[in-house]
């Protein structure tokens, strides 16, 4: 894929998991840190089975905000409905 982080392929697109190893060097913090966002519910962050990953876009997106707390955007999109 080279550089590339996004493609369309038959209408859905693909998007670009981070690893905590990975999503720690973009924020430039530790590993031990960016544990304790998630645990905190401060950094977004998706589960994949046991795993946790980190949307790319969302955590340029989080940045881009000021790095503001989740709970600080409002509810999540499930909750809405309710």
């Amino acid at each position: 894929m080279g550089d590339v982080y996004e493609r369309e392929i038959n209408s859905f697109t693909l998007i670009r998991l981070l690893t905590v190893d990975e999503a720690s060097q973009l924020l430039n913090m530790s590993k031990e840190a960016t544990w304790r966002y998630v645990r905190a519910h401060l950094i977004p962050s998706v589960r994949v089975g046991r795993q946790i990953r980190f949307d790319e876009k969302a955590i340029l997106e989080w940045i881009k905000n000021g790095g503001c707390s989740l709970k600080q955007r409002g509810p999540k999109r499930n909750d809405r409905n309710n």
